[in-house]
């Protein structure tokens, strides 16, 4: 028998099994007949599964006490160590069951493992609806009784009566299936259709589990955020299986069957069922019934030293590399596919020198392999970032949430953003060079030239492998300079080439990759584009710096390899043509999506000219309800313009509909000079991306609207009442006496937020009723009202 590359001995007993199993499983009828009877015939199996993490998932605290790892000694337990009847857990975390007179039931808290102590956990549910059914074998919810208190072999394999009376063997009724719902049927999320139940109720290996179990899925824009990051990532344990479904591993199949170019031989990593049956009985893509399931990387039945941890056949590394790699020794001419592991090691380009990648070199002192990144710890046992995801996406640092675990920040030191911009940049590069030599090659006249063959294997050595730069950059940079130079003499970054960018409604991200013979400035950009406004990010200052068509001059200089941030009320699209900017990124699209950048233009005016103010002046604005603050000079923008900029990198939202903006002018001093004004978001301005809010010189608006003592006080006959307003009005005051009865009225109409102190602006009264008559001497009431906002006060007349 040929066996695969990095095939353990635990896959050929797995492949001895499978061929005929699929076709005859066990009835309905028949029964369970526990783990310890399947190890006498299958002793080595057994073993196997007695040393892995299925066996020791739920354990008997009373028959085995060394299964308790928790420290019962300490203060902080939650309970004694003589209420707990089974163990459940062993890796990450242990929680604990008691036993009831009429139930089992999960305690309070559990013993995080890795930290060594008692964590709070919710306590109190029934294990036996809530878990039993993938905790135990041979579970019946009806009579409440079960075959093992383990996850033994007939959870895998189907009870196995049958199997034993029919003498074993190849023909015997087993399941020994590649299907991946055997494996889903616990590791997800849900209920049963009931909704009694946490797990599959009914379900037999080698049955269907639609229509037993609603699983917890992801959906963009509909998912739950308990149980879901925002990309698809999994926030919890145990829903690996929701997560393959929406993989490329578990699409591989489908996939293929739909590739023209598809031959039988692509199963081998494309389909288990394929990997999985011996050479004599391997399916076709028309008679090949799984993808790339469980068991293609996992076997309870193997001699792994991962066994216990992961259930893995090998080691990590070797699993992913028997399939992502190009196929030995490329030739000149040849189409290469998917070369994975030697662009990841540096090898395998003709006529190239070795160069591995930074990763590869660390990984031989456990360093970053392809799980380190593509399948990042994002979900929680104990802890956030216990358990791999099995979505095999990346987790970009610039998409990823708060609180979300990256492919990147784990190891390297630094913001998410920079590491983002860094990826854009480097594939930028990579993507720009693949373009410049499918070029060359489209217009070389020599075909059967070794400079061309070997310049066409290079290119799709780098192409396929499909990482642009990112798992080995400068190997892939070596390939595609070194092949552009042997088919052209010339240099791949200096080739005048033309670029078109598609952009979307809404704000883009994007940097020029060719530099145009006329440089850009940010006005020229902004006209280019039919942008309403440019942002860039100030280095030096790390300060967002904002350009809009009300700005003076023509802005910052718009530079290659920098990021730039437009937005666009329509889509569309532009081209620039010029030579290649040496590390100019490409241009990253997000169009039709608003909020992630806001630009406040506005102007500091003089009230008494109503021009701009020129001065050493500070605008400072806050986003009421996230908090965030920024800043600019007035002036940064024109003479008396200011443009304080909010942008995130990574695409959350800063501002929302309906946000309140607060704006305040200081002096050099600090002392407030203009403001603050208030200003709700309307739709219109987050499309737009810019807000236009001016400030006036010396209108101090309050924090709260306030009713001043009227002064003089006693008076006699006239007085002024001074009041200040936090948010602009109708404003009446209201003047009674003793017994309530009103007085005279102050209508004062429209006001701004403001200040009104000094006589010239304070409300004033001469004493009198509202028919003119002067009232009598003694003490009056005076309210004002502006919306729902009332205050009163006393006042005095003394003749």
């Amino acid at each position: 028998m040929k066996l695969r590359l990095f095939m353990p001995l635990g896959t050929v007993i797995l492949m001895l099994m499978v061929s005929a199993a699929w076709a005859a499983p066990p009835s309905p009828d028949a029964t369970y007949v526990g783990s310890q009877t399947c190890g006498a015939c299958h002793p080595q199996n057994h073993d196997q599964w007695q040393r892995s993490i299925h066996s020791k998932m739920i354990q008997d605290a009373v028959a085995n006490p060394d299964a308790v790892v928790a420290d019962f000694t300490d203060p902080d337990r939650p309970y004694d160590l003589d209420a707990v009847r089974f163990t459940l857990g062993i890796r990450y975390r242990q929680r604990y069951i008691t036993q009831t007179d009429e139930d089992l039931i999960v305690l309070d808290g559990q013993w995080n493992i890795k930290k060594q102590r008692w964590d709070p956990a919710g306590g109190g549910k029934s294990w036996t609806d809530s878990c039993a059914g993938c905790h135990s074998t041979g579970y019946d919810p009806e009579t409440k009784t079960y075959a093992e208190v383990a996850i033994g072999c007939e959870a895998c394999h189907g009870p196995g009566s049958e199997h034993i009376a029919m003498g074993g063997g190849k023909d015997a009724a087993i399941v020994a299936s590649a299907d991946v719902q055997i494996c889903g049927q616990c590791h997800t999320r849900g209920s049963s259709p009931d909704g009694a139940h946490g797990y599959p109720v009914g379900y037999r290996p080698g049955g269907e589990l639609e229509g037993k179990f609603n699983h917890t899925m992801y959906s963009p824009g509909d998912f739950n955020p308990v149980e879901w990051w925002p990309d698809g990532h999994s926030k919890k344990h145990r829903q690996q299986y929701p997560e393959w479904l929406k993989s490329g591993h578990g699409n591989a199949l489908e996939g293929l069957k739909t590739n023209k170019y598809a031959r039988d031989s692509c199963l081998s990593c494309h389909s288990a069922d394929y990997r999985l049956a011996p050479d004599d009985a391997k399916p076709t893509i028309e008679t090949a019934r799984y993808g790339l399931t469980c068991v293609t990387c996992h076997s309870s039945h193997s001699d792994s030293t991962q066994l216990f941890d992961s259930l893995l056949r090998a080691e990590s590394y070797d699993l992913c590399a028997e399939c992502h790699n190009g196929g030995g020794e490329k030739t000149a001419g040849s189409t290469v596919h998917h070369p994975m592991k030697e662009m990841f090691e540096g090898v395998g380009a003709i006529g190239v020198e070795a160069e591995p990648s930074p990763h590869s070199a660390a990984s031989a002192s456990g360093g970053p392999i392809c799980v380190s990144c593509h399948m990042v710890s994002t979900a929680k046992s104990a802890d956030v970032g216990d358990v791999a995801s099995h979505n095999w996406s990346v987790v970009d640092p610039g998409q990823a949430a708060d609180g979300q675990p990256d492919s990147c920040t784990t190891c390297h030191v630094g913001s998410r953003n920079s590491m983002q911009a860094l990826i854009e940049e480097r594939q930028g590069v990579v993507k720009r060079q693949l373009a410049a030599l499918q070029a060359a090659l489209d217009a070389a006249t020599d075909t059967e030239s070794d400079a061309y063959k070997t310049a066409y294997t290079n290119m799709t050595f780098v192409r396929s492998e499909g990482s642009y730069g990112i798992h080995n950059y400068y190997y892939a940079r070596t390939i595609l300079e070194k092949a552009f130079m042997d088919l052209t003499g010339g240099d791949i970054n200096a080739v005048e080439s033309s670029f078109s960018v598609a952009l979307g409604k809404g704000l883009n991200m994007i940097s020029l990759p060719l530099k145009p013979a006329a440089d850009y400035t940010a006005r020229g950009f902004l006209n280019l584009l039919g942008a309403t406004i440019v942002i860039r990010l100030d280095e030096q200052r790390q300060h967002f710096e904002g350009f809009a068509a009300s700005h003076d001059g023509d802005g910052f200089a718009i530079e290659g390899g920098k990021g730039y941030i437009v937005n666009l009320l329509d889509p569309g699209s532009v081209t620039f043509t010029g030579a290649a900017w040496q590390d100019a990124a490409a241009p990253v699209v997000a169009g039709d999506s608003t909020g992630w950048a806001l630009m406040v233009s506005g102007r500091l005016i003089d009230p008494q000219t109503q021009t701009p103010v020129v001065g050493p002046y500070t605008v400072v604005l806050e986003n009421m309800r996230t908090g965030t603050v920024v800043s600019d000079s007035v002036g940064s923008a024109g003479i008396g313009k200011y443009a304080p900029v909010w942008a995130d990198l990574s695409r959350r939202p800063v501002a929302l509909e309906g946000d309140v903006l607060r704006l305040t002018v200081y002096d050099s001093e600090d002392a407030v000079v203009s403001g603050p004004y208030r200003h709700q978001v309307t739709r219109d301005e987050l499309s737009r991306a810019i807000v236009r809010l001016d400030a006036v010189l010396g209108q101090v608006i309050p924090e709260h609207t306030v009713l001043a003592q009227n002064y003089p006080n006693p008076f006699n006959p006239e007085t002024w009442i001074p009041y200040q307003l936090a948010e602009p009005g109708d404003v009446m005051i209201r003047i009674s006496d003793t017994t309530g009865r009103l007085i005279r009225r102050l209508d004062l109409g429209h006001k701004q937020a403001g200040v009104y102190l000094q006589p010239a602006q304070a409300a004033y009264w001469d004493g009198t009723n509202d028919v003119g008559e002067p009232v009598a001497s003694g003490t009056y009431f005076y309210t004002i009202q502006l919306g729902d906002f009332t205050s009163t006060r006393k006042m005095v007349i003394l003749k």
